[in-house]
């Protein structure tokens, strides 16, 4: 995923070059490198997955997802009056 993504490549081109010792074989510590972010992203992914997965759970509940809407709509409700409110500076 992050192949595609440029603030990924900017990253690793800015942040890379730091942890490379070039008076080594580079392949191997690239090896390294790829196998650590490997591992991290794995990792956050599932932690995403999982906490999609309990999130999920509570929204299949209709009690949950009625005060769920109703948190949002008093959310919007507040919107509007702090924009009705609102002056704009002279």
């Amino acid at each position: 995923m992050n192949a595609s993504n440029p603030k990924a490549t900017i990253f690793l081109l800015a942040v890379l070059p730091q942890f490379i010792d070039s008076s080594h074989s580079l392949t191997g510590q690239y090896l390294v490198i790829m196998a650590t972010l490997s591992v991290i992203d794995v990792m956050v992914m599932s932690g995403y997955v999982l906490l999609a997965s309990r999130v999920l759970g509570l929204l299949r509940s209709p009690r949950n997802v009625r005060w769920i809407d109703r948190g949002f709509g008093t959310l919007f409700i507040a919107a509007g009056i702090a924009l009705a409110g609102w002056k704009r500076p002279a």
